[in-house]
């Protein structure tokens, strides 16, 4: 048996750019279990990078060795809330009947002073190495910057490995109804 050979992986943090909007689409996509393709059909992959332009300032890539390994995609209140008023009412009508068809959330349910993480997606190359703590790390500085006090995210409850990772993280769960979870945590801690 040879001697087993200890290799560094490079673990990086980034702001997205604009070319990064497939890496978007596809983190997204992961992230959502699929939803957005049984949503979209065969067009989700250009409806989401379409969505990219908007998202790409709230949006922080993870990579491993240069390679995009995962990201995490948030909103707060007040970005949702500028989504919403620039948007035509018809635009307004669609993006809260998609999230609601898509996570069994919706537009309103981002609270003042949370961070809502509205994707976290780290593929198998990441995972294990610090990866999705990094990403959490980095929504932690996002909302201090921004002056607010929580995280939040919606987990489908199916979703075993997800809701491990977020308890790992120090998230709580807020609420036990219906297929969606709401997990949360304080900045400083766990959220009482």
């Amino acid at each position: 048996m040879s001697a087993a050979i200890e290799t560094s992986v490079q673990l990086r943090l980034g702001r997205a750019d604009a070319t990064d909007a497939e890496h978007y689409a596809r983190l997204a996509e992961a992230a959502a279990g699929g939803g957005f393709g049984r949503l979209y059909g065969s067009r989700w992959l250009e409806a989401l990078k379409a969505a990219y332009p908007a998202r790409r300032e709230r949006t922080i890539f993870l990579e491993v060795d240069g390679d995009v390994a995962g990201g995490i995609g948030f909103d707060s209140l007040q970005d949702r809330t500028a989504m919403a008023e620039s948007a035509t009412p018809s635009l307004r009508t669609r993006a809260v009947s998609t999230w609601r068809r898509l996570r069994g959330i919706h537009i309103e349910e981002v609270r003042d002073g949370e961070l809502y993480l509205a994707f976290v997606a780290v593929y198998p190359a990441g995972r294990r190495r610090g990866g999705g703590t990094r990403l959490i790390e980095a929504s932690v500085l996002e909302a201090r910057k921004r002056g607010l006090q929580y995280l939040t995210a919606a987990v489908d409850r199916r979703n075993h490995t997800s809701l491990s990772f977020f308890q790992s993280a120090g998230f709580k769960t807020e609420d036990d109804d219906g297929p969606v979870l709401r997990v949360s945590r304080s900045i400083g801690g766990i959220r009482p």
